[in-house]
């Protein structure tokens, strides 16, 4: 008998912010002794972090379904196959849960929160649910009457379902700010602010002969600091 389950529900576990968060959170848990799974539609041990490689730390805990499910519809209807894919694993984890009886003590869904009413009434378990930023914001470009009647019900769905999980955090102050301007239904739901962690052992070493120089003489102007992801709605500044 081991610790309590913990299931990760992820859509594309490759190399990413989003990534990292649930990798290290699922190793962290792991060294608390808990049992953890990752249920993802995708993983490619071409483009992943090491722990969850066949024989990475995580070994054997990467669950892959709905890959068959194409990623796009001729280029578009990409939020839609995304969903369908991620529908898919939920189906996967509700049969696991209730005709094989392998049920988890704890889901954490991260990024798509329209899978969180199946995972809550399928598993039984309680859901956390992660908001890196709200998925209707990132969709800029609904100049057309088409485009902005494709996202309603894609809108609408990602709000409500949101609001079904038991508890909801968010990775920062500033995310939490734009979730309540976002999802005005939704006042009465507590946030937890949950900041992704690193791995703090990847950086215990000795400063290099540069690292130690700037460490002496302070950093010199004109370093470009970038913060995310290089991408259309990245943050990038500089440090003067």
């Amino acid at each position: 008998m081991g610790g309590k389950r913990v299931w990760f529900v992820h859509p594309d576990l490759g190399i990413g912010g989003a990534e990292m968060l649930v990798v290290n959170a699922a190793v962290a848990l792991e060294n608390l002794g808990y049992q953890v799974e990752i249920f993802t539609a995708h993983h490619d041990e071409a483009h992943c972090f090491a722990e969850t490689k066949s024989d990475g730390r995580l070994a054997g805990k990467v669950k892959v379904y709905g890959d068959w499910i194409p990623r796009t519809l001729f280029g578009r209807f990409h939020v839609v196959c995304a969903m369908l894919r991620m529908i898919w694993v939920s189906l996967v984890i509700t049969y696991k849960s209730i005709v094989q009886g392998d049920k988890p003590d704890v889901v954490f869904c991260d990024q798509v929160s329209h899978l969180v009413p199946l995972l809550t009434r399928g598993t039984g378990a309680p859901v956390v649910f992660y908001c890196h930023f709200p998925d209707k914001l990132l969709c800029v470009d609904r100049g057309s009457f088409l485009k902005r009647l494709y996202r309603l019900p894609i809108d609408w769905w990602e709000e409500a379902s949101t609001g079904a999980a038991d508890t909801v955090v968010v990775n920062s102050k500033f995310t939490a700010s734009v979730f309540r301007e976002s999802f005005s239904s939704l006042v009465h739901v507590p946030l937890g602010v949950l900041y992704p962690a690193i791995e703090l052992a990847q950086f215990d070493r000795k400063l290099n002969n540069t690292e130690t120089k700037l460490a002496n003489d302070g950093m010199p102007t004109g370093y470009l600091e970038h913060i995310k992801k290089f991408g259309k709605d990245a943050v990038i500044f500089f440090v003067d």
